[in-house]
């Protein structure tokens, strides 16, 4: 468990020290300790908050998943915004869960992330739907910004595989 904050640790480490098959191999106050107690324990899983001293979350995720260990990374944390949630992701976290999950909602994401599974708490998983349905911007090049008329556009559109050529569709007659 890592949390710079010492009571949420504790208060971790106590909601999880008497489950069966969950044992608590170490606990860091910053992202470096954390690192350095995975590479010496190689645990299956690694609990890290985002917000810590000396390395932050996505900076001690990307270094663990890069490591020689195949330490687990599941966030623990109170931000939920877009940008933090895909940071982590993206570092290689297997999970990505708030502070106010409940004690059997964290043990099952324990269990699930250690077994190889994606875990996401629910209002995290709405979210990344919510910006995976947002249609991503189409970055036009500077000759394509110079298109000056209509049939220009088509071509350039035709030219990227914008569009695609009547006679050369799916009901395209074959002569």
């Amino acid at each position: 468990m890592v949390d710079d904050h010492t009571v949420t640790r504790a208060g971790v480490v106590a909601l999880l020290a008497s489950e069966p098959g969950i044992a608590i191999v170490g606990e860091a106050g910053n992202g470096r300790e954390a690192v350095e107690l995975v590479q010496t324990l190689a645990p299956d899983l690694a609990l890290i908050d985002l917000r810590m001293p000396v390395l932050d979350g996505v900076a001690a995720t990307a270094e663990l998943v890069a490591g020689t260990t195949s330490t687990r990374v599941l966030i623990l944390t109170t931000y939920d915004t877009d940008v933090e949630i895909e940071r982590a992701v993206e570092a290689g976290a297997i999970g990505y869960l708030l502070k106010d999950t409940t004690r059997e909602q964290l043990v099952d994401a324990i269990r699930s992330a250690a077994r190889g599974e994606t875990v996401l708490a629910p209002k995290v998983a709405e979210r990344l739907v919510a910006r995976m349905r947002r249609p991503a911007p189409v970055a036009l090049t500077g000759r394509e910004l110079d298109v000056s008329d209509r049939t220009h556009a088509v071509v350039v559109a035709l030219e990227r595989g914008l569009l695609v050529r009547p006679d050369r569709g799916p009901n395209a007659r074959r002569q």
